[in-house]
């Protein structure tokens, strides 16, 4: 895979082209092309996609203060 990856998305509408350079892994590259690569998204749903994953992100910080505190 070349260390930068070009996809196209239209949000409301509008067509952007986003770079996804060497700081996405393999894995997460596939995972945002298959989530937005030539696809149609509304405005509404691409940030009820942002908000459910910063949702993910605090519990997975939250599980991982619990194991910290665990730790002798």
């Amino acid at each position: 895979m070349n260390s930068v990856e070009l996809i196209e998305v239209s949000i409301g509408g509008k067509r952007y082209k986003i770079t996804l350079n060497e700081r996405f892994s393999a894995q997460t590259r596939a995972a945002i092309k298959e989530s937005f690569h030539n696809k149609e998204i509304a405005p509404i749903d691409l940030f009820k996609l942002h908000l459910n994953k910063i949702q993910e992100i605090a519990d997975l910080n939250t599980q991982l203060e619990q194991l910290f505190k665990k730790m002798p």
